[in-house]
């Protein structure tokens, strides 16, 4: 992958996302809008919802930016038993360095 050829194709893309709100970059490729951050959560047997459970702000009042989690929101995942996991799981990675994380696919 060609980095620069990424950063021009970032620096002219703009959209908006499901939820509705209008994204673009700037010319280092930072997202220039906040938005916020969704949870797909099982609700019910058959029932499932988009739930907001954060915000990112490339900028606030008082000059802070960054990701904010509401924790008490999030869902994990869900057990082959459909109970839901709503705790914080346990990292098992040890193999990453500082700055880096292990996605499983």
């Amino acid at each position: 992958l060609n980095g620069t050829a990424l950063l021009e194709y970032i620096q002219n893309v703009s959209f908006t996302s499901p939820t509705g709100n209008f994204i673009s970059f700037d010319e280092n490729g930072n997202v220039i809008s906040g938005y916020e951050i969704v949870n797909f959560q099982k609700l019910g047997s058959e029932i499932y919802e988009l739930k907001p459970i954060g915000v990112w702000n490339p900028s606030t009042t008082n000059g802070e930016s960054g990701l904010k989690l509401f924790n008490t929101s999030l869902q994990y995942g869900i057990y082959e038993n459909n109970s839901i996991i709503s705790e914080l799981p346990l990292s098992q990675c040890g193999v990453c360095t500082a700055g880096k994380y292990l996605l499983s696919l």
